[in-house]
């Protein structure tokens, strides 16, 4: 998957700002509960890596359109997590691509491929 990243151009690659509050949630709970030296040396090393990573792609924001698609997915009563279907209302109303991209942790990260 790293390789087909890699071979996209960046700026056609995205990240919705949901996966960004996810990502910086999971290091920040890291970093509250290291209890030795060398895993918050290890936390604040992985939360440096991943502002990197943030620096270096487009984020993608929930705004008026996402809220309204948001809203109309809730009412539809689909059935996945709230985190989930804030990242399905950006990219419904955007036409994009999902990615699935395992980067920084064994959690997921969502990239994109924006239409053009």
């Amino acid at each position: 998957m790293t390789r087909r990243i890699n071979a996209v151009n960046s700026e056609d690659i995205a990240i919705t700002i949901i996966t960004v509050e996810e990502q910086l949630r999971g290091r920040f709970n890291v970093i509250r509960k290291a209890s030795l030296s060398d895993a918050l040396v290890l936390a604040y090393a992985k939360l440096e890596a991943t502002l990197e990573f943030f620096k270096n792609v487009r984020s993608l924001g929930f705004d008026e359109y996402a809220i309204n698609c948001y809203e109309d997915l809730i009412r539809q009563r689909i059935r996945i997590g709230t985190q989930d279907l804030r990242i399905a209302a950006i990219q419904n109303y955007r036409a994009t691509i999902f990615w699935i991209f395992n980067e920084f942790r064994h959690s997921y990260s969502h990239l994109m491929l924006l239409a053009k």
